[in-house]
């Protein structure tokens, strides 16, 4: 073995990307005493394969294991490696990572993440940063990203059951563990690798998983402290069926394509675009776990999902992980800042606008955001009061007549916050447009076509708007089509 080498090895299929990832290899200063060499694995069966195969050819000491499409922009990352791996106890270095694996094994879904990098993997360019003391040299984790992982000790990858593409990292992770090492993210004020992943293939995530906990159930265990299921959080509503037969909420429940509110709103995309869904483009505001955003990438959209609630969130990427889908994405974001993604064809906006209290000032937003068609599945107010929601009494805001509603107590800390799933996030009461005046309203945005679309309330329309739940909860799915656009 030799002391004063450093290998990079990178299993490659885009030989435009590798070729990108090595001009910023061949950036880095290297110090004077170390000889660099590079491996590039062509046509490997797995990740785990073409690393084994690196691994036993190279002499080098220290290996660095990089996706192509990771571009290391420290300069002095070398220098940095060395000088941490002079604790002979560290085994493995990552760039990112948790310090505990969450229910779906997924590092990135821990609470608590450490390191600094810039990815795509929502296909947006955005920084992850997250906690790590200024004063450390590194943070000691249980997992790290497979983009990049520095090691200076050889532990064979686990090709016998990682044949493919997902979990190879976790499980190199857990391997270096039994072999007694520590895995550590290397602490700096700034990121030293550039992930340009774009929106990852899941395909065959599902199944890696499965095989992680079941050779590494006993660790798991030993490091969270309680077993690890299926599911990342109970999931409270959108029952969607994953791709391998997996049901988010129940088996015995009815899925979400056969409710009345989604077959509702794929009747009004329909009308809006005919039967050339796909590639049209979908914002779903509030999506809560995600499902209808699913449904809407299954039916050929390039569906984002936008939700503020971190627990909701981690349903969400769950959904994601289950399928494979690649115009399905989720923002962890606040819905007012929807500007910044840009413009959709359609908007759908499901179970949140009761929860504003600028209700008009959002409606302005979604709507210079929307191209074609807007979905508004909500409460509204009535001249008449309805008994069960202690509405105020009817009142202007925003020059609009309407009810206020107190969502929740105001002042509630952030963790109160997170298990309170259906409540509002950033404001404690929340205003309900009168219904007349929301279709006005709709229409003075530039929506040529308007209107309140009641078969959302099948099968028993008439008995919901003069007895049951429309009656008595005043809610329904409003819709604004632009025509000739």
């Amino acid at each position: 073995m030799d002391d004063n080498k450093i290998c990079f090895i990178t299993c490659v299929n885009n030989e435009i990307l590798y070729a990108k990832c090595l001009d910023f290899l061949n950036r880095l200063i290297v110090p004077p005493d170390i000889t660099v060499e590079y491996k590039a694995l062509q046509e490997a069966s797995s990740m785990c394969d073409g690393y084994n195969e690196a691994m036993t050819e190279s002499d080098a000491k220290y290996k660095v294991y990089l996706h192509q499409d990771a571009y290391i922009t420290y300069p002095y990352f070398i220098h940095r490696l060395i000088n941490l791996f002079k604790e002979r106890s560290i085994g493995l270095v990552g760039m990112i990572g948790s310090r505990t694996l969450p229910e779906s094994c997924v590092w990135w879904e821990s609470k608590d993440k450490y390191g600094w990098v810039i990815d795509t993997s929502d296909g947006f360019q955005r920084e992850q940063k997250y906690l790590t003391c200024a004063k450390n040299k590194y943070e000691e984790v249980v997992a790290i990203d497979g983009m990049l992982m520095a090691t200076q000790y050889d532990v064979p990858w686990r090709a016998d059951l990682f044949d493919g593409w997902h979990f190879y990292d976790v499980a190199q992770c857990l391997e270096f563990r039994r072999a007694g090492y520590k895995i550590v993210v290397s602490v700096l004020p700034c990121s030293q690798v550039t992930h340009d992943c774009g929106i990852v293939n899941h395909t065959g995530y599902l199944k890696y998983r499965d095989i992680l906990k079941a050779e590494y159930g006993e660790e798991l265990l030993k490091i969270n402290g309680k077993r690890i299921s299926t599911m990342a959080n109970d999931f409270s509503a959108h029952n969607v069926i994953l791709d391998d037969g997996t049901y988010t909420v129940s088996s015995e429940a009815p899925p979400l394509p056969s409710r009345p509110w989604y077959k509702s709103a794929k009747r009004s995309l329909m009308l809006a675009f005919g039967n050339e869904l796909a590639g049209r483009s979908i914002v779903d505001l509030g999506c809560l776990t995600g499902g209808y955003t699913l449904e809407f990438a299954r039916l050929g959209m390039d569906a984002l999902g936008i939700e503020a609630r971190q627990s909701n969130f981690d349903n969400c990427i769950f959904v994601k992980n289950g399928v494979n889908l690649p115009t399905l994405r989720f923002a962890h974001d606040t819905v007012w800042n929807l500007e910044k993604y840009g413009k959709f064809d359609a908007v759908f906006c499901c179970g949140l606008f009761y929860h504003l209290d600028r209700p008009r000032e959002f409606l302005r937003l979604m709507s210079s955001c929307c191209n074609k068609i807007i979905l508004i599945q909500t409460h509204f107010s009535t001249i008449e009061a309805i008994e069960k929601f202690n509405l105020s009494p009817l009142m202007k805001h925003e020059g609009l007549p309407g009810r206020w509603f107190s969502d929740r107590q105001p002042g509630i800390s952030i963790e109160k916050l997170e298990k309170m799933k259906w409540a509002s996030w950033e404001n404690a009461t929340s205003f309900w447009v009168q219904r007349e005046h929301l279709i006005e309203e709709i229409y003075n945005n530039g929506f040529d076509m308007v209107f309140e679309q009641y078969d959302c309330l099948a099968p028993d329309i008439s008995e919901s708007m003069t007895q049951g739940y429309y009656k008595t909860d005043n809610r329904c799915l409003f819709v604004g089509i632009r025509i000739g656009v």
